[in-house]
């Protein structure tokens, strides 16, 4: 659907440049676009390169038992159902971890692990699955380092100073979300 939409742009931009005598500048646009678009894609590979490569040394260091036990206590208490050390505990404990430390990209493959995971263990599987959604959409960064990458692509100096702002915002989204989703499920809901 989103292909057709596009298409649909594309043609009425080309038919519009057409009728305005734009038709060079549309095209410059394109090239340059699709330029940039490359760029964009190459430096954000090796930024999700780098922090893949690290969630593994991290997860074979034993950094991310480090942090399971740090979570534990919240992830426990946040999903109900589940078990400390089983394959859902430790699928959500990596999505969260990967979205801490900005990874949206690293952290999509393990969320889907959680949810499959979910399915199989949790007794409330559909409140947990819900929550997960929440928590990893909202997700709480503590280095974003995907926005600091397409802010250090576009020439910012200091492209990891909007930290503050980033922790802040993504806790109370967090924070937030959480508690709505617990609040409709309390109610009996089906979020």
């Amino acid at each position: 659907m989103i292909g057709y939409i596009i298409f649909i742009l594309m043609m009425f931009s080309l038919v519009f440049s057409f009728f305005n005598g734009t038709t060079e500048q549309v095209c410059l646009s394109v090239s340059e676009g699709a330029d940039n678009a490359l760029k964009l894609s190459l430096s954000l590979c090796a930024v999700m390169g780098l922090w893949g490569g690290i969630m593994r040394i991290a997860q074979k260091s034993g950094f991310t038992a480090l942090v399971a036990k740090l979570l534990s206590p919240i992830v426990l208490f946040i999903f109900k159902g589940i078990k400390r050390g089983g394959e859902a505990y430790n699928a959500i404990v990596m999505n969260i971890t990967a979205n801490l430390l900005g990874l949206g990209n690293a952290a999509t493959p393990l969320g889907l692990q959680a949810v499959k995971a979910l399915e199989k263990e949790s007794v409330n599987r559909n409140r947990n699955i819900s929550l997960l959604v929440v928590i990893n959409t909202a997700s709480i960064q503590l280095i974003p380092s995907t926005v600091a990458a397409i802010r250090l692509s576009h020439g910012s100096a200091h492209p990891y100073e909007i930290i503050p702002a980033v922790l802040l915002s993504s806790l109370v989204s967090v924070t937030v979300g959480v508690i709505l989703a617990k609040l409709m499920y309390s109610r009996g809901d089906n979020v």
